[in-house]
């Protein structure tokens, strides 16, 4: 498996994102659309603000965490941790909460969004579909010694 899938929580991050969470910098207007209207929770990632670290969902560009091609990165470590401003890492809070979007950095609460979107999260499996019917006609040839199968073709297959 590629390095940073597993030793730099990229993996992780990618599946933040299927859950409705972003970076630092997402803007509310696009954690809208992710999260299916719950945007008001500011589901981002956080980065300490001597950029020694982040949460799962921090992501590498000119806010004090640069990527690093070696891991582990040192420069900024990408915590197994999602942002909470009730709980702390290093001393620091690992997220924050403001009332306002125009404030940045934004606030960033991953723990309060997954536990709204988890119930959606969990229903993912009551999909429904209809079996295709079954195949019919089936037919084998020989031909230069390989087989050759036919069949009829089936609605919705």
């Amino acid at each position: 498996m590629d390095k940073y899938a597993v030793g730099d929580l990229t993996a992780s991050h990618e599946l933040g994102h299927v859950l409705g969470g972003g970076h630092p910098t997402t803007t509310p207007a696009t954690l809208d659309i992710w999260s299916n209207g719950a945007a008001e929770l500011y589901s981002r990632g956080h980065i300490a603000g001597d950029g020694e670290w982040q949460t799962v969902m921090g992501s590498y560009d000119d806010n004090g965490c640069d990527f690093s091609t070696t891991l582990p990165n040192t420069d900024c470590v990408r915590l197994p941790l999602w942002s909470d401003p009730t709980k702390n890492f290093d001393g620091e809070a690992r997220g924050v909460t403001f009332v306002s979007e125009t404030q940045v950095p934004y606030s960033a609460d991953m723990v309060s969004a997954l536990e709204i979107h988890m119930p959606t999260v969990a229903a993912w499996d009551t999909y429904s579909y209809s079996s295709p019917g079954s195949i019919s006609g089936i037919n084998v040839d020989q031909c230069y010694q390989h087989n050759i199968i036919s069949w009829n073709s089936v609605t919705n297959a």
